[in-house]
This record gives C-alpha cells, structure tokens and sequence, in this order.
C-alpha cells in the first residue's frame, strides 16, 4: 500500500477510469506527465514516476489589476495562469510610502 491505497486499488487511475483533476483536467496533457489509462505499474515503476519532475510552466502571463489605498497600505489585484486550470487571482499588499519598482 502507498499513499493509502492499494495499488490495485480502485481509487487508482490505472484502472482505466479518468481521473477526477475538477478545473485542472488539462493538467496532465500541458505537462506530458499523465500515465497511460490501462497501465499496469508496480511500486518500483512509481517511484520512477515520481522521482522524475514535469516541466513547469515558465510564462505566467501576470497582470496588474486595479490598485487602491487603505488604511496606509497599497492594495493591488494580480492575476496569473500556468497554463492549466483557472486563473489564479490574489492581491499584493505593499505600504503605500514603498518605493515603486
């Protein structure tokens, strides 16, 4: 047992059934890292898998959204994608006497 399953386990996705990725489906086919379906893979063989890294996404297509002052602190939304999966959202927070850079 590895990972709390069995590898013939029928949680596991080399029984054929797709795997359940929610929003990231396009995960595996944009890394080239996904396992053939009907794989039959002993625990040597994963440990090789795991053991290797995907390529990792090196243009993040960030963008600056609008930017605004509160209580002393310059508030900016930021957006980014890898590539896969739904844009990631999230905000900078910076004192607003900083320096721009």
């Amino acid at each position: 047992m590895l990972l709390g399953f069995a590898l013939d386990s029928p949680h596991t996705p080399t029984n054929g059934a797709p795997m359940d990725l929610g929003k990231y489906t396009d995960l595996p086919s944009v890394l080239g890292f996904a396992p053939d379906k009907n794989a039959k893979i002993s625990k040597s063989q994963l440990f090789e898998v795991f053991g290797k890294l995907p390529k990792f996404p090196t243009d993040f297509k960030l963008e600056r959204g609008n930017s605004w002052v509160h209580d002393g602190v310059k508030i900016t939304e930021l957006s980014w994608s890898t590539g896969y999966g739904p844009r990631t959202h999230s905000y900078l927070l910076v004192p607003e006497d900083a320096i721009d850079r």
